[in-house]
């Protein structure tokens, strides 16, 4: 073989093993490019047409306060989402589809260099097994989660030119990393974690830190600690409600969280897109603090092996340096639903999936290449079986139905899902199926709005006013301002003949949408007709 064979063998090898990479990341993620519909918040993006309104940009990066139902300063994320509304619009969603695969497939090779830039043992398998593992699947299969695999991309990006700067002292790489940080925070606020990635890594790769890696990481925790300011901002203006837990409470979830994530990584089997709420948490004694007692002995005991390497601490702690803004120290809205969501650990997955490759490589080193073929055969295995996982877990983005159907299987208590079959009955007409699911609903999350509202349209629709009256007096007393409780309890009241107090739900109603189509056809109607039967 000549020397321009060869060196053209050279470069071929790693184009054809990253777009092996690739084309794992995207077939295993065949039947969420078979949708037929959007699932939950997806359908947010749609909401009152927000997204093609003028001024969309303008609200998205200078007033995100303006953002129906949005708490985070994710102008990044949106304005791909206002891109894509453009081109694929509200009836494709395919499209939207295809544009978080083909992220999560950059995700997938980005891993590798990045991991192969580190040294890392069998970075190609690692990345294989980040391609295909299922707990990725309500990250690239949810059209709403684009935020995690836009934010991992950027934090990818941003770890590699860290990497250039930090080691050949490149200003320009200094630059980019910058810049693609703040592009990650501004996709999703967990990319705040990069920093202290940044370190671990750094402690991990040299003897010791010295001042030169403190001030290289430095302006990445300023950027972090502005942006964290403002979007805390959001969070406390957008006021969403959020569980109030103890410390020790807090402390218990975080543990727990912690090892929940790690065991889905091991063994991903019944997962599920919102995983059962933890109920009647310890709050006294010892036992809020066991979980974190354990996690911090099998931090001891790895900081105890440190002098035969820093490999397995450093994996440990950077695992829990990424999770940590989803542990739940800091409460947010979404532990209402649930303490944990796989989604969570997108990023966060690929520490513990580039160590087992170095665990395999030291048994690799074994004489014999039987033993050899033999791990790679099982190599293999594990890679179409977890392909096989998560090919089958994404069938259920097929559409709403689907989703919340697989979801409450899974997790009775899963107040969305009963919520979003409500829904659905409703759309078909089914309305006393429809208010079984709104009532459970309700039972589960006792302060869902518009759960409360669905069940009251079930009962109207059942012929059971005064119920359906009360449901609607419960829910505008915790919201007042929820338009669709408005317009129902406007119109039972209208068909019941009390047309002043009809009258003035539909004013109050106008007075927060002064275009509102529904309301102004309730008020037409209550002056043009005797009667008023159709809220």
């Amino acid at each position: 073989m000549t020397d321009t064979n060869m060196l053209e063998q050279s470069r071929l090898r790693p184009a054809i093993a990253g777009l092996a990479l690739a084309a794992m990341a995207v077939l295993v993620y065949g039947p969420a490019l078979h949708s037929t519909g959007f699932v939950w918040d997806d359908y947010s993006l749609f909401a009152g047409n927000w997204l093609s309104a003028p001024g969309s940009l303008t609200r998205i990066w200078f007033r995100p306060w303006e953002l129906r139902g949005e708490e985070h300063y994710w102008p990044v994320t949106y304005t791909l989402f206002y891109l894509q509304n453009l081109v694929w619009g509200s009836a494709n969603p395919v499209g939207w589809h295809l544009v978080n695969v083909l992220f999560h497939a950059a995700n997938t090779v980005l891993a590798w260099q990045l991991l192969k830039r580190l040294r890392i043992p069998g970075a190609w398998l690692a990345a294989a097994l980040f391609a295909v593992h299922p707990v990725h699947v309500d990250s690239v299969a949810w059209i709403i989660e684009l935020k995690d695999v836009l934010s991992a991309f950027f934090c990818l990006v941003a770890a590699m030119l860290y990497l250039h700067y930090s080691d050949f002292g490149r200003r320009l790489a200094c630059g980019g990393a910058l810049a693609a940080f703040a592009l990650a925070l501004m996709s999703k606020s967990v990319a705040v974690t990069l920093p202290a990635a940044l370190v671990i890594l750094e402690w991990w790769r040299n003897p010791k830190l010295t001042r030169r890696h403190w001030l290289i990481v430095a302006p990445f925790v300023v950027l972090a600690v502005i942006f964290v300011a403002f979007d805390l901002t959001m969070v406390g203006r957008a006021a969403n409600p959020v569980p109030v837990i103890s410390w020790p409470e807090r402390a218990y979830v975080a543990g727990m969280a912690v090892f929940h994530y790690a065991k889905t990584i091991v063994w991903p089997v019944n997962l599920c897109p919102v995983e059962l709420r933890w109920f009647d948490l310890p709050s006294t004694g010892v036992m809020p603090f066991v979980p974190v007692a354990l996690l911090a002995a099998l931090l001891a005991v790895l900081a105890k092996r440190i002098r035969r390497g820093k490999g397995p601490l450093a994996l440990a702690l950077l695992y829990i340096a990424l999770l940590s803004p989803t542990l739940g120290i800091i409460p947010f809205s979404y532990m209402r639903y649930s303490y944990v969501a796989n989604r969570f650990q997108y990023l966060a997955c690929l520490v513990p999936l580039a160590g087992i490759p170095g665990m395999l490589a030291q048994f690799n080193q074994r004489p014999g290449q039987t033993f050899r073929k033999l791990v790679m055969v099982m190599a293999a295995v594990v890679i179409c079986v977890l392909g096989y996982m998560t090919w089958n877990y994404s069938r259920i983005y097929r559409d709403n139905e689907t989703w919340a159907t697989y979801t409450l299987e899974h997790n009775p208590a899963a107040a969305p899902a009963c919520e979003i079959l409500a829904a659905t009955f409703a759309a078909r007409g089914e309305f006393e199926k429809s208010a079984a699911h709104a009532a459970t609903a309700v039972t589960i999350d006792p302060d869902n709005t518009s759960a409360r509202y669905m069940w009251a349209l079930g009962l109207f629709k059942t012929n059971k006013h005064r119920e359906a009256i009360e449901q609607l007096n419960t829910a505008l007393a915790q919201n007042p301002k929820h338009l669709n409780s408005l317009i129902l309890r406007a119109g039972i009241q209208a068909s019941k003949g009390d047309r002043s107090a009809a009258e003035a739900d539909y004013q109050t109603v106008l007075k927060l949408d002064a275009t509102n189509s529904r309301a102004l056809s309730g008020l037409k109607d209550l002056q043009t007709s005797p009667t008023h039967t159709n809220p």
